[in-house]
């Protein structure tokens, strides 16, 4: 919102109410200029108890001593928490042939399940719900389904004690604690398989953006020129790190993302011996992405974009050397990587 020019206001502790009821907004403040995710605590004092309902959305609070402390300290009625999450990784990682994908997926699906079964060690609640949404991949992308590492919500609730699943409409009482249209099975996979089938077939938003004979007439190296300088200004990299963007045949443009150095040209610098990240990109989306009509962070998480790190330090069991904010700003990058 910042970034947009708004000037937010922070509904934090002291709440905003409504009646009886009270909403508390928690920024998941990381103190990067790229922070968006906050949590929820709604609180409802009737004459019995004060019921109480904290929406986790995204946030890892275990990371963040301070509120974890206030919350452990609360009696909770419902916690909804995150049992996986929308990524690319790992399927827009890794060739689809590549025997490395199918143990990524797998063991991404199980971090991301511990991470929901650690919330329900750590917070007291009578009620907790595994949380998240809900897509398919369409178009092209439809064949990544199988590799995107996510279980289902039903799968999750059954590793946690006093954990469930609603349905689309679906309610719990805060008094007695009843839930109403509650769901006890995964999706069937047949069903899944029926849609994904569907959707195959479906264009995606940039394969009709722009027409391909107009595409060798769209001043792209300039975008690119002033995308990579508005980025740069809001770098938060102090140190060697960059990116090559692959696009059309044979076309590249490659830049460094440190703060200190204003670097990039148009080439693939593939062989260069520093950390980088290749992005593989159609020529279509990249354009819609350098002039806002898409959004880089959408597209990352939507797999449009095919991803390469080098050198891989997962698949190479080497210690990344980069800490997780580190890699985080080197992520947050590119959201700023628009001519706007």
């Amino acid at each position: 919102m910042k970034s947009d020019g708004f000037s937010p206001i922070v509904v934090g502790e002291s709440g905003l109410y409504f009646g009886q009821t009270v909403l508390k907004l928690f920024p998941h403040d990381t103190g990067s200029v790229s922070d968006v995710d906050s949590f929820l605590l709604l609180e409802y004092e009737s004459p019995e108890k004060t019921h109480r309902i904290l929406n986790l959305n995204d946030c890892d609070v275990s990371l963040n001593g301070g509120v974890l402390d206030a919350l452990v300290k609360l009696d909770l009625d419902i916690v909804c928490a995150a049992y996986t999450d929308a990524s690319s990784y790992p399927q827009a990682y890794y060739d689809e042939a590549d025997e490395f994908l199918p143990m990524e997926s797998r063991r991404r699906s199980m971090n991301k399940l511990q991470g929901f079964k650690t919330i329900a060690h750590l917070l007291k609640s009578q009620i907790y719900i595994p949380f998240a949404g809900q897509y398919l991949l369409g178009g092209y992308l439809a064949e990544l389904n199988a590799h995107r590492g996510v279980i289902d919500a039903v799968e999750a609730a059954a590793e946690v004690e006093n954990a469930l699943v609603l349905e689309a409409g679906g309610a719990i009482n805060t008094n007695n604690f009843t839930p109403t249209c509650q769901r006890k099975l995964s999706y069937p996979e047949h069903d899944v398989a029926e849609r994904v089938l569907h959707i195959k077939s479906l264009s995606l938003p940039h394969e009709s953006f722009i027409i391909p004979e107009q595409l060798n007439y769209i001043p792209i190296a300039r975008l690119l020129r002033r995308a990579f300088l508005s980025a740069h200004q809001k770098s938060e990299i102090f140190f060697d790190y960059f990116y090559i963007i692959r696009y059309g045949k044979n076309e590249a443009f490659s830049f460094n993302c440190n703060k200190d150095k204003e670097e990039f040209e148009f080439s693939d610098c593939g062989n260069m011996e520093h950390p980088r990240t290749e992005l593989i990109i159609p020529k279509a989306l990249l354009i819609g992405l350098l002039i806002g009509r898409f959004h880089w962070n959408n597209m990352f998480i939507g797999s449009h974009i095919q991803i390469r790190r080098q050198p891989n330090f997962v698949k190479e069991h080497k210690t990344c050397p980069f800490s997780p904010n580190q890699n985080r700003s080197i992520q947050d990058f590119m959201n700023y990587f628009t001519v706007f």
